[in-house]
């Protein structure tokens, strides 16, 4: 119950009235016993007791005010200092009760909302005890056995369990009570504290992770100290890695190269239910997905879970055959070295790979790069220090090393050279190691030996000089020196090559040289007279050559004119009998017949008039050419232009075929030519005379591409085609093709076009050349540069 009043104010006031009523009371029955009391007298004695104790009333109602005033306002201060207690605290403050088998609670502080994301009065309608309903399913039974085993007897109880939090995350609480007993030790109720300590677990989770992370790696880092070669080193790790994962497969594969041709399996160890790639070493041709394995694992910075649980699926050929339900695959990195694999095989069952055992593989492959560098390099140092071993002792260079003036190591070579077993040449004293130099070279070699060893930088590495040998035998060596560190001290490495055959083969040759410049002294002599008789020769037949062109031209220019006669009389002959004499023969066979022979002959001396004139044109052209007489009129040429004009050129030759056409082809967009446009107009004109000229029937083509500043002309024809011991010749001055039956109903040409059509394409640092098979036709392909 609760005291709004203090016992001891109360008490004060209750005996001020008692005492006034007493002594009204004493002094009333006094008056009565001695009788001396008049009549009215005790009704003024009720009187003023009356007055007395409404006066003690009135005082007593007004102090019981004040108190209760002070009472509630100390019952305020305690409920906001209660408030503002269970507000600071950094946990749920709470107060249950024991109901109907069950538990109800009586009050949760609002720090509820921000541990567990529900208000204090979503848990306050439900009849438990706090955080029942969000408590991990896990940790129910846990969470209330402290509530019936401590708590109900008045004892101070801690445990901690995991709850759901509205958003479904999982936070860690650690619970503190009391059951408080009533004075007959009775439970009345719990008085506790939740308090959220997620961080501190997960921290002690992480610390517990980092303990099992160090005490593995210091296992890997065991099996890495204790091995005493690479392969004793990668199988302990391996083994090491299974039993730390409990995996039934730890392998290693070398290389991590997607564009190998095939991999091999250096290490690996297996749980005895799955046996894996068989003997090791052995190499693996690469499939698909075995270099997709290897991108994956070059790409990543961490390891690549492989799986229905992965991040890439299994490689399809290794399911089957190694019973793969997961595997985790990382690339290594040892120095001077490709990359190899690090991974492990789950077979039993799919496996999920936490971020501890991914971190944990990570460390270790980190760890087991480490240990193959040492050990590869290791291996690769001795191997080298065998193959230098083997080198030195096998050369046939003589290698030593001079401490002091006296020799600390000799290989067999240097034996040989010196003429005197290995172990005598250590035991020789400075003194002796001088005595075998020639006197002449002593000194200097001597000197050249101080100043090596004293590190002066005039010092000579490299000469030549000369030795006495066990027999006597004076020998010439060629020395190769440097200063090296041998066994914490100073030292010269010195090569000694034996030259002496050489040096006799260099003072023969020195002798035969003497000889040769006495002879070469004599021969010059008559070369200089024979080259000013060549000269001479020259320059006869440079005159020679202006006197061919010369007459050439006179002969051409004196032909000409006569040739014009000829051609002009025979074509006003051919018209004038035709026109006059043809209409006489009319009625008569015999004359008509006579006169198309007159016709005929009249057109043959026109048409081999016309060939010998384009004969000399073509012979004067050459000529031209030749002499380097020719002016080239270069500009910016359209092939596709020039190709009209030459199948312009031709229209004669054409027409006079109509079984043949000419098709082209000229791609677009294409660069210009830098050349001469008639030049390039007379080679296209050659190329599509002879084509039509040596087809009967079909379709000539001529087509124009280019390509990488290169543009491509060809004319393909389906005429007789080319000999193929004619087509090496094709190109030669006066060369005509088949003077059998090939040529027998088709006019021969000048035997020049072909030849001019060179000379110009040549010129302009172009190629020409022709590709032909007797009865398919042919086809000339030329090819000139384009300017940038």
């Amino acid at each position: 119950m609760r005291r709004f009043i203090p016992l001891s104010g109360y008490g004060i006031l209750m005996a001020v009235m008692a005492a006034s009523w007493l002594v009204i009371l004493v002094l009333g029955v006094t008056l009565l016993l001695l009788g001396g009391a008049r009549p009215g007298w005790m009704w003024t004695v009720e009187v003023g007791a009356l007055l007395i104790t409404g006066l003690v009333a009135t005082l007593l109602s007004r102090f019981m005010l004040r108190e209760r005033r002070k009472a509630e306002q100390a019952l305020s201060e305690s409920e906001d200092r209660f408030s503002s207690l269970t507000a600071n605290i950094p946990g749920i403050v709470f107060r249950c009760v024991a109901a109907d088998k069950g538990w109800r609670t009586l009050l949760l502080s609002e720090a509820v909302e921000q541990i567990t994301g529900r208000t204090s009065g979503e848990f306050m309608q439900t009849r438990s005890r706090p955080l029942a309903s969000v408590i991990h399913p896990e940790d129910q039974g846990m969470a209330e056995e402290p509530y019936w085993g401590q708590a109900v007897k008045g004892e101070d109880y801690s445990l901690e369990y995991r709850i759901i939090r509205k958003d479904g995350r999982i936070r860690w609480l650690q619970e503190r009570g009391r059951g408080v007993l009533d004075a007959r030790g009775m439970f009345k109720w719990i008085d506790g504290a939740i308090f959220d300590v997620t961080k501190r677990k997960r921290a002690e989770v992480e610390q517990l992770g980092q303990m099992r992370l160090m005490e593995n790696l210091k296992r890997v880092d065991q099996a890495i100290r204790t091995s005493r070669d690479l392969e004793s080193m990668m199988a302990e790790v391996l083994e090491t890695t299974r039993s730390i994962f409990g995996s039934d497969r730890c392998f290693l594969l070398y290389p991590c190269d997607p564009d190998a041709a095939e991999w091999r399996v250096p290490m690996e160890r297996t749980a005895e239910a799955y046996p894996g790639a068989g003997e090791s070493g052995v190499s693996i041709p690469m499939a698909e997905d075995h270099a997709e394995v290897f991108r994956r694992c070059l790409e990543s910075d961490s390891p690549v879970a492989f799986g229905p649980h992965g991040s890439a699926p299994l490689p399809r050929s290794l399911v089957e055959p190694f019973s793969l339900r997961s595997q985790l695959a990382s690339a290594i990195y040892p120095r001077n070295d490709k990359p190899w694999v690090f991974g492990m095989h789950q077979c039993s069952s799919p496996r999920i790979w936490t971020e501890e055992e991914l971190q944990l593989f990570r460390e270790i492959g980190r760890r087991l790069s480490d240990g193959l560098t040492s050990l590869l390099t290791s291996r690769s140092l001795r191997e080298s220090e065998g193959k230098f071993r083997s080198f030195v002792e096998n050369t046939m260079v003589g290698v030593a090393v001079l401490q002091d003036n006296r020799f600390r190591f000799v290989n067999q070579s240097m034996s040989e050279v010196y003429g005197h077993d290995r172990e005598e040449l250590l035991q020789w004293t400075s003194k002796e190691v001088f005595e075998t130099i020639h006197p002449d070279d002593r000194a200097f070699v001597y000197e050249q030996a101080q100043k090596k060893q004293r590190g002066e930088a005039d010092v000579v590495n490299n000469y030549v000089y000369r030795i006495l040998t066990k027999d006597g035998e004076v020998r010439w060596l060629e020395i190769y020196s440097k200063t090296i560190d041998y066994e914490g001290r100073p030292g010269i490495l010195i090569s000694l090559l034996n030259v002496t055959e050489r040096k006799q083969a260099q003072d023969e040759l020195a002798e035969l040289n003497r000889e040769l410049e006495s002879i070469v002294a004599e021969r010059t002599g008559d070369l200089r007279a024979k080259a000013e008789e060549l000269e001479a020769a020259n320059e006869r037949l440079m005159r020679l050559d202006e006197i061919r062109s010369a007459l050439v031209t006179t002969v051409a220019h004196d032909l000409r004119t006569p040739l014009t006669s000829v051609l002009g009389f025979a074509k006003i002959m051919k018209r004038d009998f035709s026109r006059h004499f043809g209409p006489l023969t009319r009625g008569d066979d015999r004359l008509a017949r006579k006169a198309e022979r007159i016709v005929n002959n009249l057109e043959i001396i026109a048409s081999e008039g016309e060939r010998l004139s384009k004969l000399m044109d073509d012979f004067l052209d050459l000529s031209r050419i030749e002499s380097g007489r020719v002016e080239w009129d270069d500009m910016f040429v359209d092939v596709a232009v020039c190709l009209e004009r030459a199948l312009f050129n031709i229209g004669g030759r054409l027409s006079a075929k109509p079984e043949v056409s000419v098709e082209i082809d000229v791609a677009d967009s294409l660069p210009k030519l830098y050349m001469d446009r008639g030049r390039l107009e007379q080679v296209l004109t050659h190329l599509l005379d002879n084509a039509v000229k040596f087809t009967d029937q079909g379709i000539v083509f001529a087509r124009v591409t280019a390509r990488d500043l290169i543009m491509r002309i060809e004319v393909e024809d389906p005429g007789v085609g080319i000999p193929e011991e004619e087509q090496r010749h094709i190109f030669d001055t006066f060369h005509q093709v088949g003077s059998g039956d090939t040529l027998r109903d088709t006019l021969k040409g000048t035997g020049l076009g072909l030849t001019i059509s060179k000379r110009i394409v040549t010129h302009y640092n172009g190629a020409i050349s022709v590709f032909s098979e007797p009865g398919r036709g042919s086809r000339f392909v030329v090819e000139l540069p384009v300017e940038r």
